[in-house]
């Protein structure tokens, strides 16, 4: 329906890895536009982390998101007492922007791109609010329990001609 709200929200750091297994090229506008279809876009989310010294290759990848309009949400890497860098709060802060959206109703239809099990409790409390929810997802990433946890399964896979430079 073209006057449903839609939101989407990108696991960014499960997407960039899909993306490298792939070997393929995604045009985030292209993307946006894919999932959306004609229906009235509100708000892109693009969840990630970021390095404490960002390469100027990130800095410019996430300038260019924002520049066709969505909203980054960027967490630091964390650093063990080990010295490893690890992925801290992107999931935590996907799952509370989307819950508040959801909520809030400001949105009817939530796009969640990730094959991310850990976002299944989250999608279930959503749709029990009455916010159907679409997971879009490459099918090596995503359990067959999960795909089933959203109103509609999006396989990458299948529209990856139309997503793709």
């Amino acid at each position: 329906m073209p006057d449903e709200k839609v939101m989407i929200f990108i696991d960014g750091s499960n997407l960039f890895h899909a993306i490298r297994r792939n070997g393929v090229r995604i045009n985030y506008k292209k993307l946006q536009d894919k999932l959306v279809n004609g229906r009235n876009l509100i708000q892109s989310y693009y969840f990630c982390s970021v390095h404490p010294r960002p390469k100027q290759s990130q800095i410019d990848f996430l300038t260019s998101l924002r520049d066709i309009g969505y909203e980054v949400k960027a967490y630091k890497l964390r650093e063990t007492p080990e010295g490893v860098l690890k992925e801290k709060g992107v999931d935590v802060g996907l799952v509370i922007e989307f819950l508040v959206q959801a909520f809030n109703r400001n949105f009817d239809v939530g796009i969640i791109i990730s094959g991310d099990e850990d976002y299944k409790g989250a999608i279930g409390e959503a749709k029990r609010f009455g916010r159907k929810i679409e997971i879009a997802a490459f099918n090596e990433t995503i359990n067959a329990d999960f795909r089933r946890s959203g109103n509609l399964f999006i396989s990458l896979d299948d529209i990856l001609p139309e997503i793709t430079d």
